[in-house]
C-alpha cells in the first residue's frame, strides 16, 4: 500500500474517533487553494479546537507546520503531530478530563 493510501486512511479513522466521542472534525485536503502549513485534521472536542497534522512511516512535520502548530497552541488550542490512532484517543481523554488544561 503506498503512503498517500496509508495516510488518507490514518486521517479517517481519526475523523471517525474524534466524531463518535461528540467532537467535531474536517479532514483538510491539501492542494493549490489551501494555505500551506495547515494541519490534515482541525475539529474541536470538549470546547478546545484541535489541529492535527497526521504523519505516517518516517515523514517529519515541515519547518511551516510547526511553526502553524505553535501558533495554534500559542492560540490556547490543541496542536499535536499524531501518527497512530491511539495518540488521539490519548489527548481526547485528557481533553474530556481537563479540558483547557490539556498538556502537550
Amino acid at each position: 500500500m503506498n503512503n498517500n493510501a496509508t495516510h488518507s486512511r490514518l486521517c479517517s479513522q481519526i475523523v471517525g474517533v474524534i466524531r463518535k466521542r461528540g467532537g467535531y472534525a474536517k479532514p483538510i485536503a491539501g492542494g493549490a487553494f489551501q494555505s500551506a502549513g495547515t494541519a490534515d485534521i482541525l475539529g474541536c472536542f470538549a470546547g478546545c479546537f484541535l489541529s492535527l497534522e497526521v504523519k505516517t512511516g518516517k515523514a517529519r512535520p515541515t519547518k511551516l507546520q510547526i511553526h502553524e502548530r505553535n501558533l495554534v497552541r500559542r492560540a490556547g488550542g490543541v496542536a499535536e503531530i499524531v501518527r497512530y490512532v491511539e495518540e488521539v484517543e490519548n489527548i481526547l481523554d485528557q481533553l474530556a478530563v481537563n479540558g483547557k488544561s490539556y498538556t502537550h
